[in-house]
């Protein structure tokens, strides 16, 4: 349940995804997910405006 209080001084909000990722198939191994397929995880952090002020791929 969401709750403005509850983020009343909050500025920024952060999360993570597994996003596919295309990888040569000589490289894939380190890339396969949980679900057998190449994936990346991505980081990303937006204020609530809506823009993205961060983003980090690895």
């Amino acid at each position: 349940m969401f709750c403005d209080a509850c983020v009343k001084n909050c500025v920024r909000a952060i999360d993570g995804v597994y996003m596919p990722a295309c990888v040569n198939p000589k490289h894939q191994v380190p890339f396969i997910g949980r679900k057998g397929i190449p994936t990346q995880n991505v980081m990303a952090a937006c204020n609530f405006d809506m823009q993205f002020i961060f983003s980090w791929a690895g």
